[in-house]
């Protein structure tokens, strides 16, 4: 599949058993193809070899489906900037009708990717617009989003991200499905509001991812990937995966494939019974006519005035007079118009829901509405407001349509746009409104203020058309030119929910309550006069703790006695402190009442003040007591927000009452700025448990915004500017960090920030006990974590003894040996001219050994001296048991040659007694006195170094042999036959000494590799997946083990008894040779992104606990029970020491998280390394961070 278009992937038709018509269409639509790939359109929806659209969801659907792939170019790095959304949108739109025309109003489900929704949405902007695709619109019963960007995406530029993935810039301004992508473009601004109106017509799910995609963290955030639409709209729900993820399944019982089909076919049975109870027998024509028609959907609008109402509810005994006064004027014979003015606009909009609710419960009654939108064109115009009172009446009865199709018959789309449109709806809605076949019409109309174009037109329409059977009810302020208008209808009724009362009479009754609260004693008077200026002047409605903090009063109860002390100028609803109506602010808004309310200290110091204050004496490290230092905010149950809610607005908006203070040139607020003032001693003290409570209140980005207009308040040059400037920097770096997991402020941030950070010099002793660090962030600020090397793996090495550490980078001819210790960089081995590809220790630690494939280098680790240096053109090296002697073979002479650490000298073997000796394999003996080479054809050599001018014993050349193994007593050699022998599934037991030899038969042909037990009893014998267990000292085949993958490494226990066996798969096998018993462990969660297995495995002398290179095992065996084979359920293994998690992220210490890595360091292959308690983990060629956890 690699032609753009539609492709159909499953068709009922003729894949189903038995085959059955389709009945739904499925369309998937993939998004950006950033890594260029040749079947895009399927990758996206391919895990593994599971297209799970094609593979699992047909089955699951109520009706036989059709499936179909929709492949276009969005690659942004094959010119795509020529092509735009729109162009794909209509392109789109023209294979489905091609593909729909033998069933054009079958159902239709779009399924989209990223840029694949902005596609689907502006197809189906464009099918509203063009009535050759209207069927395609009137279809569509759901619309499934992953991670697709309706309002753009979580970064200012995409394209920088794209950038690194796709590894080119992107330079082009003009390309739109980059462009589509980003937050608040136009592009997206654009498509976001022209597909606003879609969601009306059917239901939306949005699955938003959960995980970091990499370095570039979350693509698109549950912000942008949600549309937060009114009722069961809309469906959103997390996938936790990253943005390529999301839409990714490799199994129909995968938890997350699970939740995301039964979720779609949930939202699709429901749009269909929809769709089987409708009642309306609407021909094509009608639906085309009626998509044209269509604005907004007011119930929708309705379900959103609603929520927003709620926030302010009158006294229960005067919503019951004032629904009780509506009832009665629409019971009563008399009355066409009722006008609600007054009060304040949310309790108008919630008795008219309550209105309306009623009416639509008395059957037969007719009712339509419109809720005005300020500053929508959607919502702010006569026109708007009467077509979708027209499109709501047809819904109710649709024999109405025809009213409209007859000229729309003529006029097509230009009925509703063109200039005439006002009064072609004008004259169909009059005409309506005879034929309607119900003793009454309601309409209703809210917030008629917010109809700035038309307004004086609609006003004139529903004076002229209001009578007692066509009821208008409408509600708007006391606006005079509204007033003037409505007063000319006779049959008017005037709901005023202020009760009638003039201004000059609020303004009387608030200067009154004034002089009550003067009248107090002063203490309490001060206290009414300090909130009401409080109030006032903050940002954002109070919570009574947040008024009772920022006023200096103590309990809640307090707070509410002097708020209830203020009169009716004030009013608590659900905890929240605000005027009780807009003309009690504007009132205290103005300068008479403000030099009232202000005869203390400015209000604005009194704020700043009491808020300092109050953070100095709460704030703390760990604000909930927390034990997990991985607290994730994301994640983890959060803890009981009550030990923060007072601080809330403190902690927000106390530079902003600051930077106002001195807005007004008070003396006493410069003094705040000054080195050593309150400011200077608050960050100084409590800058990152400032940072915490941001990070738990969710509000971190508030913090980021006041330091930053706190440096322009600062004289450049002084000690706090200073500490400001590093303060943002700390922030900077650390921010993604801090909002996920706070408690990693006084960890990670700390310890990957530089030493010349006067933030960490202030706050380092709050890294908690248990977490020493051997390194220094000698870079400054400069340097940055962006993930740069993190791609490419480096080695990080260990020496035996623990005191050493080498490191070298991929494509790096430099190798860095580390003092563990201090983690300082002790020496940089240059002298190699081509990238090293192995590093090692000698078994004593003395000695580092380095391979570049060609050359190999001996140098000391102490001193860092270059101890030896050979060519090695065959790559075949080998180092003895005592570290005293290194063995090579040397192509030019044929001979192998053995360097000498102790003399830095270096002699040749004698030749063996043949003119084609050439090695695949040489081993040292275990006392290092011999050593073995079995050469291509297929023999033998053993030399006796003692005797150094000995010819070396040949073994006879029976059988080709590849590999020779020396026991660990020195006695035997192990032989592995070559695989293109007829007995190539032998392994044969050479005494070298009395030049016996007995085979044994293994289980499949070939041997990969093979291990000897530490008391030469047992060998371990390894074929792909399949490993042969024998007894050396019988040669007798003792049991085989089979496993999913193959083996990769093995090791005995010191008491020969339990074998370790890593596996590809992710897991380890611990088995018991005598009884059988199997032990299963995954270790998969601390493998490196690039690792499918251990490498390192060694037992203690216990044989309890395991050291891999990914840190202790405690093996914790059941007891040994005798008896038949047992193979255990995998489990998790318990981890003893450090490490690192698999996804590169958190240093581990056994199960605990304890340092998050800054993004995209650790991970690759061989980044890392473990030595008892001591973990060191490499990012870059000239960065070892070295941890003693």
């Amino acid at each position: 599949m690699s032609d753009a278009g539609i492709h159909v992937i499953f068709d009922s038709a003729q894949d189903s058993q038995p085959p059955r018509k389709a009945e739904i269409d499925v369309i998937a639509v993939h998004g950006l193809n950033f890594l260029n790939s040749a079947n895009h359109a399927q990758g996206t929806w391919t895990k593994g070899d599971k297209l799970w659209l094609r593979d699992f969801l047909p089955d699951q659907l109520p009706k036989p489906p059709r499936v179909m792939l929709f492949e276009y170019n969005s690659s942004p790095a094959l010119g795509s900037s020529a092509i735009k959304v729109d162009d794909h949108a209509r392109t789109l739109l023209q294979w489905l009708r091609v593909e729909r025309r033998s069933d054009p109003q079958r159902p239709l489900v779009f399924i989209c990717h990223s840029l694949g929704g902005i596609v689907v949405k502006s197809a189906l902007v464009e099918a509203k617009l063009n009535t050759k695709y209207a069927s395609i619109l009137t279809s569509t019963r759901l619309l499934v989003f992953f991670a697709t960007p309706h309002q753009g995406g979580n970064f200012a530029s995409v394209g920088d991200i794209v950038a690194k993935i796709v590894g080119k810039g992107l330079r082009n301004p003009s390309n739109d499905l980059v462009d589509a992508l980003k937050e608040n473009s136009n592009e997206a601004t654009r498509r976001y509001e022209q597909a606003r109106h879609l969601f009306g017509k059917c239901p939306a799910i949005n699955f938003y991812e959960g995980m970091s995609y990499g370095v570039a963290g979350i693509i698109v955030d549950k912000k942008s990937a949600t549309l937060n639409l009114p009722g069961d709209l809309e469906t959103q729900v997390a996938i936790q995966a990253d943005h390529s993820d999301t839409c990714k399944f490799e199994s129909a019982s995968n938890l997350t494939c699970r939740l995301v089909m039964g979720t779609i076919v949930d939202e699709l049975e429901s749009a269909l019974e929809l769709e089987d109870d409708s009642s309306d027998n609407l021909s094509e024509r009608n639906r085309i006519c009626l998509a044209n028609l269509w604005v907004t959907d007011p119930a929708h609008d309705r379900a959103r005035s609603r929520a927003a109402s709620r926030a302010l509810q009158c006294h229960p005994s005067r919503l019951s007079i004032r629904k009780e006064y509506c009832r009665h004027w629409r019971e009563r014979e008399q009355g066409g118009l009722l006008w609600v003015t007054s009060g304040v606009e949310q309790e108008r909009t919630a008795l008219l829901c309550d209105i309306i609710d009623e009416v639509e419960g008395q059957s037969p009654n007719r009712i339509a509405y419109f809720f005005c939108q300020e500053n929508d064109p959607r919502g702010d115009n006569a026109l708007a407001i009467l077509r979708s009172l027209v499109y709501l009446l047809i819904v109710q009865q649709t024999s109405l349509v025809s009213h409209v199709q007859a000229k729309f018959d003529v006029a097509g789309q230009n009925l509703f746009a063109d200039r005439s449109a006002w009064v072609a709806i004008c004259e169909i809605f009059t005409n309506m409104l005879m034929d309607i076949n119900s003793p009454r019409v309601f309409l209703v109309v809210d917030a008629l203020e917010h109809c700035k174009r038309g307004q004086a037109s609609l006003l004139k329409l529903i004076i002229r058309s209001s009578s007692p059977r066509v009821r208008w009810i409408v509600s708007s302020n006391a606006g005079e030119e509204i007033g003037k208008q409505l007063q000319l209808d006779p049959l008017r009724t005037v709901l005023d929910l202020e009760l009638d009362v003039t201004y000059e009479d609020l303004e009387r009754r608030h200067r009154e309550t004034i002089q009550g609260i003067l009248s107090f004693n002063s203490e309490e008077s001060q206290y009414c006069l300090r909130l009401l200026s409080i109030v006032l002047i903050a940002h954002k409605p109070l919570l009574l703790e947040e008024l009772g903090v920022l006023a200096g009063l103590s309990s809640t109860e307090s707070i509410a006695a002097a708020v209830r002390r203020c009169g009716s100028f004030l009013s608590v609803t659900d905890g929240t402190v605000n005027f009780a109506n807009r003309f009690s602010k504007s009132y205290f808004s103005s300068p008479s009442a403000r030099e009232v309310i202000n005869q203390g200290p400015n209000p604005h110091g009194i704020i700043f003040r009491r808020s300092l204050a109050v953070m100095l004496e709460t704030l703390h490290r760990n604000m909930y007591d927390l034990e997990d230092p991985a607290f994730d905010i994301d994640e983890d149950e959060k803890p009981d927000t009550n030990r923060l809610v007072s601080l809330g607005y403190s902690c927000i908006y106390w530079v902003d009452h600051l930077t106002q203070w001195l807005s007004t040139q008070d003396s006493q607020s410069v003094s705040e700025l000054e080195d050593g003032g309150s400011v200077d001693g608050f960050l100084r003290s409590k800058y990152l448990y400032w940072l915490e409570a941001l990070s738990f209140l969710g509000h971190l980005a508030a913090g980021k915004t006041a330091m930053e207009k706190l440096e322009t308040l600062l004289r450049t040059g002084s000690s706090l500017h200073s500490f400001v400037c590093d303060a943002q920097r700390f922030l900077h770096r650390h921010e993604f960090l801090i909002r996920r997991w706070p408690l990693q402020l006084y960890v990670s941030a700390l310890l990957f920030s530089p030493n010349s950070s006067v933030v960490k010099n202030l706050f380092d002793d709050n890294t908690p006990k248990g977490v020493m660090t051997k390194f220094t962030m000698d870079d400054g600020w400069v340097e940055n974590f962006d993930g740069t090397y993190g791609n490419f793996g480096y080695a990080v090495v260990f020496s035996p003894n623990g005191a050493f550490i080498a490191s070298v980078g991929a494509y790096d001819a430099i190798v860095r040996v580390w003092d563990a210790a201090t983690g300082v960089c002790r020496h940089a081995l240059a002298a190699h001219a081509k990238p090293v590809k192995e590093v090692i220790f000698s078994p004593n630690s003395k000695f580092v050994i380095s391979s570049c494939g060609t050359r190999t280098m001996i140098s000391e680790a102490e001193t860092g001296n270059c101890h030896g240096m050979f060519d090695v053109e065959s790559g075949l090296v080998a180092l003895s048991p005592d570290s005293a002697l290194i063995a090579f073979y040397e192509r030019r002479s044929k001979q192998i040659c053995l360097w000498d650490a102790t003399t830095s000298s270096q002699r040749h073997l004698p030749a063996p007694p043949t003119r084609f000796f050439s090695p695949v394999s040489i081993q040292f003996s275990p006392d290092s006195q011999k050593i073995a080479a079995v050469d291509q054809c297929g023999k033998v050599y053993i030399w006796t170094l003692k005797d150094p001018v000995r010819i070396p014993i040949v073994a006879s050349s029976f059988y080709p042999y590849s590999l020779a193994y020396f026991s660990p007593d020195g006695r035997h050699l192990a032989l592995k036959i070559e695989a293109y022998h007829p007995r190539p599934d032998s392994l044969v037991l050479w005494d070298f000494q009395t030049d016996e030899r007995r085979s044994v038969d293994l289980p499949r042909n070939g041997i990969t590799s093979l291990v000897y037990s530490p008391d030469s009893r047992y060998i371990a014998a390894f074929n792909g997946d399949i490993i042969a267990v024998v007894n050396a000292q019988t040669v007798r085949l003792q049991y085989t083990l089979h496993a999913c993958q193959s083996f990769k490494a093995a090791a005995f226990s010191s008491d020969s008894r339990l074998l370790a066996i890593a596996c590809s798969d992710m897991t380890l096998m611990v088995d018991d040779i005598e009884t059988g018993w199997t032990h299963k462990l995954r270790v998969g969660a601390r493998l490196s992104r690039h690792q499918e297995t251990l490498q390192i495995l060694s037992f203690d002398q216990t044989g309890r606990y395991l050291t891999t290179e990914v840190g202790v095992i405690d093996l914790d065996l059941s007891p040994r029970v005798s008896g038949p084979i047992k193979r255990e359920p995998y489990r998790d293994p318990v981890y003893m020491g450090p490490g690192l998690l698999s996804d590169g992220g958190w240093i581990v210490r056994g199960s605990e998280k304890i340092v998050r890595l800054p993004d995209n360091i650790g991970g690759a292959a061989k980044t890392w390394a473990v030595s008892g308690s001591t973990f060191a983990v490499s990012y870059a060629p000239t960065k070892v961070w070295v941890f003693d956890l």
